[in-house]
Formats: structure tokens, sequence, C-alpha cells
């Protein structure tokens, strides 16, 4: 079959979430310990809306989530969040 239609009984094969799952994660701690941010930083940033993660539903950081804490930790300490209180 050269065609790239599917017979109808068939359905093309979906990720689970939209983002590529990664091996490499860390414990939530040691990360946190890392990038120099409290846990109550972090649950202050997810109350503002700033990142998307608390600290009550994860264990863990995949790479991803631990630059978007970067982010929000790098312009918070840069004092460009005082614009937003």
């Amino acid at each position: 079959m050269t065609s790239d239609a599917l017979p109808p009984w068939f359905e093309r094969p979906r990720p689970e979430s939209s983002a590529q799952e990664t091996l490499f994660t860390r414990p939530l701690d040691e990360a946190l310990a890392d990038l120099h941010v409290s846990r109550e930083e972090l649950a202050y940033w997810q109350g503002m809306g700033w990142v998307t993660l608390t600290t009550d539903e994860v264990l863990s950081l995949d790479p991803g989530a631990e630059n978007e804490i970067r982010f929000v930790r790098d312009v918070v300490r840069s004092g460009l969040d005082a614009i937003r209180r």
C-alpha cells in the first residue's frame, strides 16, 4: 500500500503528552538546592502563575522544569518582578 491513508479501523498512535518525556530527572529537593530556590519561593511563584508546577505534585524535575524555574528565578532576582506587584 503506497498511500498514507489508513483503513478506517486503524488509528495512528498518539503521544500521551504533548512534550517529550525524559529519562534524566532529579529529585525535587536536590534540584532546588542546586538552583538556590526554596519550596516556599516555588510555591509563591506558582501562586502568581509564573511556573506551571507545584511542590505538592512533583517529586522530581526534568531538565525542562529546571530551566523553567531557573528562568523565573533569574527574572525575579533581577528585580523585574517588582513591576507586577
